[in-house]
């Protein structure tokens, strides 16, 4: 996701230097109009690349880490597709990356205004606005798919860029938002499972460890299997402070804190602290 947010931004910073540029030299030319495009259409290939590699790699680590039938990745596709679903600028973006990418650049027009204002100092107000071409979009790609291809056809001639792109933002954080929460709840149902297992260990009176590695060896004189084994302690407060925090995601809410429940178990054992 930081990708798509460094795309983006550098995608407004791009327009904005080139509207403080336009602000300085007005009077445009055809060498001008034409590095103008190149910058834009770049910065516009740029976010369109995060926004797929996000998308593909999300899905790929989700079913890697949870498996392609889990509640997180039906969270995902669920995310993707009320987006894709709800918002044209969404749907568009998304098959706008595949026109560039077998049909070549999608900006097609730019409109540009220049001004000064008399205040204390003379200040210079440019304005520069992106279109692009719905003809052009329409005779050089046929595969914008049965839902897009008639909302492009709707669109005006010349609709500007940056409005979709900055709309199309906004739905890759609300999916992003999903998954996230997705994977915390799966992580506080681990740490939840894992602060079982500890007080199960307590009632032994023991301080809870894990197995790190176990290696067997015959000895040489009495051939006698030998064991060694490699514990490490718990970190017991670590884990009750994460669960702590995981509950400030989480939907559902526990009656009691981790550390209550730990005080709980400890005294049931060892009797209470006077």
């Amino acid at each position: 996701m930081k990708v798509v947010e460094f795309n983006f931004e550098a995608f407004g910073t791009t327009l904005d230097d080139l509207s403080s540029d336009h602000a300085e030299h007005p009077n445009l030319n055809a060498a001008m109009v034409h590095a103008m495009m190149i910058h834009v259409n770049a910065a516009t290939l740029n976010f369109l690349g995060a926004m797929r590699t996000y998308l593909d790699h999300t899905e790929t680590r989700l079913k890697r880490q949870f498996g392609k039938d889990s509640e997180q990745v039906a969270a995902f596709k669920g995310a993707a597709s009320k987006s894709f679903d709800s918002s044209f600028a969404y749907r568009f973006v998304y098959r706008l990356r595949n026109f560039t990418q077998h049909c070549g650049m999608p900006l097609g027009h730019i409109a540009a205004n220049a001004s000064q204002q008399q205040t204390d100092a003379t200040t210079k107000i440019a304005q520069l606005d992106f279109f692009l071409d719905r003809d052009q979009l329409l005779r050089d790609f046929d595969g914008w798919g049965n839902v897009v291809e008639p909302d492009l056809r709707s669109q005006p001639a010349r609709f500007p860029l940056q409005p979709l792109i900055e709309a199309t933002v906004e739905e890759i954080r609300a999916i992003n938002a999903v998954v996230s929460r997705s994977e915390i709840e799966a992580a506080g149902d681990r740490v939840s499972g894992l602060l079982n297992l500890i007080d199960e260990a307590r009632q032994f009176g023991e301080h809870p460890a894990i197995i790190k590695q176990i290696e067997v060896k015959l000895d040489e004189v009495s051939h006698i299997p030998k064991m060694d084994i490699q514990l490490e302690r718990l970190q017991v407060d670590t884990i009750a402070d994460i669960d702590e925090l995981l509950n400030l995601f989480r939907p559902r809410k526990t009656a009691k804190s981790a550390r209550e429940r730990y005080r709980e178990g400890w005294d049931a054992v060892f009797g209470k602290d006077e």
